[in-house]
């Protein structure tokens, strides 16, 4: 290909639904060969992501090595099922930016939008979950002080939940006030 000749655009909009239609280069859709059964395979990347899952539970780094393994995890598997590297660059992007992270370096793709939400970076999404299990087990005693027939029965519901979740393995520690205004 001359310097002069272009490669078509990978992308346009169909003007009749006015959806992006994206065309993959050529290379990217090809298969390698299989270096691994899929069954056998799929076994083996299901066992690293559970191992993936406990090290991103438990490390205490944020999740970040977890994520990396099993991403790592995936990219082997896919890989081994013909998928060409070149395909992946995505799940490569992710895994250099936890990387970076660890080493106190922004990546693009990790940068927070500011312009969008102005003032107060909003809470992330895993922060959210977080919340919601904690304001669902204190829904849960309230109900169960509730039904025991306490009155009042949002205060004891409130130490009851703090007692389960500062005794857990999760590692954080809540207040009865931060319990309430959960719920």
């Amino acid at each position: 290909m001359s310097k002069a000749a272009k490669r078509p655009p990978v992308w346009e909009i169909d003007p009749a639904t006015g959806k992006a239609v994206i065309r993959p280069r050529r290379e990217l859709l090809a298969r390698e060969p299989k270096t691994a059964g899929r069954i056998v395979a799929f076994d083996e990347l299901h066992r690293q992501l559970a191992v993936a899952t406990e090290v991103f539970l438990n490390l205490g780094d944020g999740g970040r090595e977890g994520v990396y393994d099993a991403t790592n995890a995936l990219v082997a598997y896919l890989t081994g099922q013909g998928i060409p590297y070149a395909a992946l660059e995505p799940l490569i992007a992710v895994q250099t930016a936890l990387v970076d992270a660890g080493r106190g370096a922004a990546s693009p793709i990790f940068t927070p939008n500011r312009k969008s939400t102005g003032g107060k970076p909003p809470v992330s999404d895993m922060q959210r979950a977080f919340e919601g299990k904690k304001a669902v087990i204190m829904e849960c005693c309230v109900r169960h002080c509730h039904k025991e027939g306490l009155r009042p029965y949002v205060g004891p519901a409130a130490k009851l939940a703090a007692k389960m979740i500062n005794e857990s393995d999760w590692g954080v520690k809540v207040t009865l006030r931060e319990l309430v205004e959960l719920r």
